[in-house]
């Protein structure tokens, strides 16, 4: 009995394997199909990044001790704890309600007294208010497919780098992160890229969700599913999301000969170095 149990288990994930194999084909070939950009459109947007001299943040940071967590290591090692103390702190459920106000005092308190986990979006809001109370200038990011109406995306966040001056990307909700064949860390822009190109991706040494397996297989689908666009608050801010519906701004970047749908709250771009544009 114990053998045919292995072999019903081996054959279902045979299945499972072909079937995220060609789910992943078919969005690789959505992206390379819109993998084009307009470099010389030109716009006046500006991301705004509140100081961590901030009164909430001061307090965030003491509250949790950032300082700790962080450690005394170099740039690259305090940025990395903080992000995985919230991978392992905080539950991922991509099914559950967001608490309000959506900050990350508030999503870690109704988490650990209510004992559940919150979604993507809220997971990186915690790790975007950690950094920003570290002094570092981030941004939660929110990761598109294709179409416009949909059931699933993906958040992650883009941090700021002065070690390396650039973006690094980093995802609390799998640990995840993405280094090239030189042991470069890459953003968000670059793992859309060498997607497409079919270059060496090295994934995170931590990958996992909720503390079991997440294979890199899933989560090079999962991604690719999802990068196709992306979109930010105009602000990257503690509560930004706590204010009236009206009053909330967020730009989007989408390919070249990709019809926007033109939601109001929305500042659409195709010049991806307005998006990436360094803080």
């Amino acid at each position: 009995m114990r053998k045919l149990f292995i072999i019903i288990a081996i054959i279902l994930f045979c299945f499972s394997c072909e079937s995220i194999n060609d789910d992943l084909q078919n969005y690789l070939d959505l992206l390379t199909e819109y993998s084009s950009y307009d470099y010389e459109e030109v716009n006046n947007i500006e991301f705004i990044y509140m100081d961590s001299s901030d009164e909430n943040l001061r307090a965030l940071k003491e509250e949790y001790n950032l300082e700790t967590i962080a450690g005394e290591g170099d740039e690259l090692s305090r940025i990395m704890n903080l992000m995985l103390w919230v991978n392992e702190n905080l539950e991922h459920d991509g099914s559950s309600e967001n608490p309000y106000p959506p900050n990350a005092s508030n999503i870690i308190e109704t988490c650990w007294n209510e004992d559940r986990g919150v979604n993507c979006r809220m997971l990186s809001i915690v790790l975007n208010d950690f950094y920003l109370s570290m002094g570092f200038k981030s941004r939660f990011v929110t990761c598109e497919p294709y179409e416009y109406d949909f059931d699933d995306c993906h958040v992650i966040n883009i941090v700021y780098s002065t070690q390396f001056d650039k973006w690094i990307m980093v995802d609390p909700s799998f640990a995840g992160y993405f280094k090239d064949e030189n042991d470069t860390f890459l953003d968000l822009f670059e793992v859309r890229e060498k997607l497409i190109d079919d270059e060496v991706l090295v994934f995170s040494s931590h990958l996992n969700h909720n503390g079991g397996i997440y294979t890199e297989q899933a989560y090079r689908a999962y991604l690719a599913k999802n990068l196709f666009r992306f979109s930010c608050p105009i602000e990257s801010a503690f509560n930004y999301e706590a204010q009236p519906y009206s009053s909330l701004e967020y730009i989007e970047l989408i390919p070249l000969n990709y019809s926007s749908p033109g939601q109001g709250r929305y500042i659409y771009t195709r010049n991806p170095d307005i998006f990436w544009a360094e803080p």
